[in-house]
């Protein structure tokens, strides 16, 4: 699997982003992420240090990965739980977040709050991640709640994305580029 991340060069005014990846020693299992905060008044950073510090620190690579990625989701719902109890609250409801393992032919993610995933295989475009529930109410241990588990074949192109992303892209659009482009060239034209 190859990754391509596409991110804004500087501070948002409206709102934090972070996009990456780890690969956890002693492993080729990676884990991805993009984390956005719709608030400007929280430290974005705290947040993302309590996700991202979490992640492929004591990874154990088993042959169940949606059930060792559940581990670490659990974990990742503790520390932002614990950073809620010692005051900071204002970023709970307000963030958008995707986290990911991708460990040979297989993806499992988890998400939060507004981003959206797409399948690209062929002509074929597929809908992978969830979207919030109406009126839900937001907690800071319930932060990442499900767990999405598929495999991807050679040539499967996955799209994860916060919402400003497909305003300045459609779906068709990026097919079309997909269809039509190497790995490489569509990055560099998206």
């Amino acid at each position: 699997a190859r990754i391509g991340q596409i991110a804004t060069k500087g501070k948002h005014k409206e709102r934090f982003l972070f996009v990456g990846t780890i690969e956890p020693k002693d492993t080729l299992d990676r884990f991805f992420y993009l984390i956005e905060i719709d608030t400007p008044w929280v430290d974005g950073e705290k947040i993302k240090n309590a996700i991202v510090g979490t992640l492929g620190t004591d990874w154990r690579s088993s042959s169940d990965k949606a059930e060792s990625f559940e581990a670490v989701i659990k974990k990742i719902n503790a520390a932002l739980g614990d950073l809620s109890q010692a005051g900071e609250h204002e970023w709970v409801g307000k963030l958008n977040s995707i986290i990911g393992l991708i460990s040979g032919d297989q993806l499992v993610f988890s998400q939060t709050g507004r981003i959206s995933g797409y399948l690209f295989r062929g002509n074929k475009i597929s809908h992978i991640t969830e979207k919030p529930l109406e009126g839900e109410e937001a907690h800071p241990l319930k932060t990442f709640v499900s767990i999405i588990d598929g495999s991807v074949a050679v040539f499967d192109k996955v799209v994860i994305a916060n919402t400003q992303f497909y305003s300045h892209l459609s779906l068709d659009r990026l097919r079309q580029i997909f269809s039509t482009l190497s790995y490489k060239d569509a990055i560099a034209e998206i």
